[in-house]
């Protein structure tokens, strides 16, 4: 009888120990999932400035040429924002829903997961064509897939909610991959446009605010093009043109890679929320790598875009992107030498924002 009992018993303690791996292993893919979602928002933020930047270049532009800006044009300006920030609301709510389902799957019931489900759904159908494309239509991506995610709450079990959610980020992956082309044209619209303005203040030996549009002048030394000198000679004029043109090509070239790397970053969690529904195990430094690959390229745009633009903001030069540990649930700033860690995927913001969600300070680095 005791055998039995014990023989009970380890069978017990064996299914136990495989639904714990199995809901931390869930855990990981829902952090890093959240983390992904937070990059590709970055990103989709940055399109969003630059279509704006475009808007104010043009203006500007139109402005000193005394030539007309139609309505039509600032409308098409306008409808690329709204339509960006809509691909940002699914991200969100997708997000949010991850957030929530780790409550929702332990208590069985959640009317913050419903409720939430049903804003995604809503805002998959919501999406609209960028740039007008005919080509490209979201509706055709996603198909019916907006009712399936709304009625997943009916079931219960992890893995079938992680099938559906997985199909929401092929989904997402899909739109972006293919809309990538579209991307690219919003930043060298606002490069174009930039260029276009300073070249003709810089032909027409105008007095260029670089404080507002660029600095590349002050980067290389170069006090002959300041803010109350242009430059008169034509070797200057040509000169300060390469410098410019080498800045563009440099930042263009980093949000190409951003996009590519946040491209392999979906796929590399798609690949592991198909692992996790198969029962594999899943390799979640692959995850943290690609991770901290796109993290790295966001942080140059940001710090290469002050170098193009004159920036000088506070709170962007503060900003720190601190890396949590899934394992010891202890956060990092960058200079720490457990910073890269293979467990550490889960990027934040803020120091509070780490607090907030449980983590606490490295003693080594003392974030």
């Amino acid at each position: 009888m005791f055998k039995k009992v014990m023989y009970l018993f380890f069978i017990l303690l064996l299914i136990l120990t495989i639904q714990s791996c199995v809901e931390d292993e869930a855990q990981k893919l829902i952090d890093s999932s959240v983390s992904t979602c937070n990059l590709l928002n970055e990103y989709y933020d940055k399109l969003v400035n630059y279509t704006i930047e475009s808007w104010e270049l043009e203006a500007f532009n139109c402005s000193l040429r005394e030539i007309n800006f139609s309505s039509a044009e600032q409308e098409e300006f306008q409808k690329t924002i709204e339509h960006l920030q809509s691909r940002k609301k699914v991200i969100e709510s997708f997000s949010k829903t991850l957030k929530l389902l780790e409550d929702f799957v332990k208590n069985k019931s959640g009317d913050d997961f419903k409720k939430n489900l049903t804003e995604l759904g809503n805002n998959i159908n919501e999406l609209k064509p960028l740039k007008d494309n005919k080509v490209i239509l979201p509706s055709n991506i996603f198909g019916n897939l907006a009712s399936d995610i709304i009625e997943i709450y009916k079931f219960f079990e992890i893995k079938y909610i992680s099938k559906t959610l997985a199909n929401v980020l092929e989904k997402i992956k899909e739109l972006y991959e293919k809309e990538s082309e579209l991307y690219s044209s919003i930043i060298e619209e606002r490069n174009n446009k930039s260029l276009t303005v300073i070249y003709y203040m810089i032909d027409n030996e105008m007095v260029v605010p670089w404080s507002l549009i660029e600095s590349a002048p002050g980067t290389v030394g170069l006090e002959i093009a300041g803010d109350n000198k242009p430059a008169k000679d034509d070797k200057t004029k040509r000169a300060l043109k390469k410098v410019l043109d080498v800045k563009y090509y440099r930042f263009k070239y980093l949000n190409k890679e951003a996009e590519e790397s946040l491209n392999k970053l979906l796929l590399d969690l798609i690949n592991s929320y198909n692992d996790f529904i198969q029962g594999k195990n899943i390799i979640f430094e692959n995850i943290a790598y690609t991770m901290m690959k796109s993290a790295s390229y966001l942080n140059d745009i940001n710090e290469y875009y002050k170098t193009i633009t004159g920036t000088n903001n506070n709170a962007q030069e503060e900003e720190i992107i601190y890396r949590g540990n899934n394992d010891t649930k202890v956060f990092h700033q960058p200079n720490c030498q457990y910073y890269s860690s293979k467990n550490c995927t889960v990027i934040f913001r803020s120091r509070d924002e780490a607090v907030k969600k449980g983590y606490v300070p490295c003693n080594t680095c003392k974030p």
